[in-house]
């Protein structure tokens, strides 16, 4: 997005982005690192079942593709935990787009109309 924005904004040397993980909340955390830790047993599992005891070996080879599956499925729902997807605009500590309040991820171009606004709003208004 910042070199999008370069090409758009004609101060844009003067336009710093900086980004950072939004942090969730500490059980959607714990929760997808227990999903990301049962991916990679279930798929240790799946991987390694002639090598398994003889009472799983069995199960593990005749349920190898659902075994598969649902590992993935969990690390996906996983992932999903862990990522906020907010995504906020401050200009000189002005908050001038909030997805988490609109729910709606910006356009380049709407991220450069806004900056350019709040800076030359700043700059010619009194």
């Amino acid at each position: 997005m910042q070199l999008q924005l370069r090409t758009q904004l004609p101060t844009a040397d003067e336009v710093t982005i900086e980004g950072e993980t939004f942090p969730v909340t500490p059980l959607k955390k714990a929760v997808g690192q227990l999903c990301a830790t049962w991916f990679l047993v279930a798929i240790g599992i799946a991987l390694m079942a002639d090598h398994l005891p003889p009472q799983v070996r069995q199960l593990a080879r005749e349920n190898r593709a659902a075994i598969l599956i649902s590992a993935f499925a969990l690390n996906m729902f996983g992932s999903s935990l862990t990522q906020s997807g907010a995504f906020e605009v401050f200009v000189d500590d002005q908050l001038v787009y909030s997805k988490l309040q609109t729910g709606v991820t910006p356009s380049v171009e709407l991220v450069g109309e806004l900056i350019l606004n709040t800076t030359l709003l700043a700059k010619y208004l009194p």
